[in-house]
């Protein structure tokens, strides 16, 4: 009896409990029972995705290059602009000037990021700071991990010796340097594409910058001068040797200089566009000798009022 009284008051209180429910919270009383949760689940947030070809349109191309290897390239160093305390240091050269003029020609957008150190370059590349690096050899010992090569290659460079007038030697192959002192400049990046051709105890010494090559060859320090055709014909502009310094006909090899990407880059995706761009240029081959001459020109306009090297050593002689 006790019991029966116990769920008649429950049920009392809920109909109470309805009523106030329906009086003061009408909607509720309307809605319909929520759905339980069977499982938890976790949230995802959408990350907003990139343009796919932001690379060139919405941030420029990143472009560095050779630091002291016209005509292919060189770095010009202008003093600070205002409110910076480093210098600015600008490309340019034959390489870098049609890599700006097929961007241009795509409609993309470049920036110019010149560098004092090659290595720097080839290193900042590597990592992403910089997208396209504008001067390599195909060179595994020197590429590596973060580089994609654009082929086709943008010019064969030809490399043969330079000796100082009244001094030449027959030189035909890599195997007739035997018993003879020469020098390669390091900007140049030879001596690793060519040291397994190097006869056994061969004496070829890597040396930094032009005018210590050309120097250590005018002073008879060494025999000859492995050089790109091409670059020692602008030094030999720059330091007015055309009458003291005579190049080989004999090519001993001629490999390719490419463009390099950044595989750490989104400017990457751009390469198919850029390879077919680069064939254009390339297919006037009178147009793309013209071009690097044209270079060779401007750097030896740019010392005109240089006194010739030999000037020079002579006036280091004199007491």
């Amino acid at each position: 009896m006790q019991k029966t009284h116990f769920l008649y008051g429950i049920a009392v209180m809920g109909l109470a409990f309805c009523i106030i429910v329906s009086t003061v919270f009408p909607a509720a009383a309307q809605r319909k029972p929520a759905q339980y949760a069977e499982q938890e689940t976790q949230t995802s947030k959408t990350r907003k995705k990139k343009a796919p070809f932001a690379c060139g349109y919405e941030q420029a191309i990143r472009v560095a290059g050779f630091v002291t290897n016209p005509p292919f390239g060189w770095v010009d160093v202008f003093p600070s602009p205002v409110g910076s305390e480093q210098d600015l240091y600008l490309n340019d050269g034959y390489a870098y000037k049609l890599f700006e003029k097929m961007t241009k020609d795509m409609g993309l957008k470049i920036k110019n990021v010149g560098f004092l150190s090659y290595h720097d370059a080839l290193r900042a590349l590597k990592k992403g700071d910089v997208d396209v690096l504008t001067g390599a050899y195909y060179d595994s010992r020197t590429l590596g991990v973060g580089t994609k090569i654009l082929y086709p290659s943008y010019f064969a460079n030809p490399f043969t010796v330079f000796f100082k007038k009244g001094n030449e030697k027959q030189i035909n192959s890599f195997a007739d340097f035997a018993g003879l002192k020469g020098a390669v400049r390091q900007e140049e990046l030879i001596y690793s594409l060519i040291w397994r051709n190097l006869p056994k105890g061969t004496d070829l010494k890597q040396v930094t910058g032009a005018r210590q090559a050309f120097t250590m060859l005018m002073n008879g320090e060494i025999d000859f001068l492995l050089s790109s055709a091409y670059a020692g014909e602008a030094e030999i502009r720059r330091f007015k040797l055309m009458d003291d310094v005579t190049m080989s006909q004999v090519v001993l090899s001629a490999p390719e200089l490419f463009y390099l990407f950044s595989t750490n880059s989104e400017c990457v995706k751009l390469m198919p566009q850029y390879e077919e761009q680069l064939k254009k240029e390339k297919a006037d081959a009178t147009t793309v000798q013209k071009g690097v001459i044209d270079y060779i020109d401007t750097w030896g306009r740019r010392f005109a009022d240089m006194p010739p090297l030999t000037e020079e050593l002579e006036t280091q002689k004199k007491p």
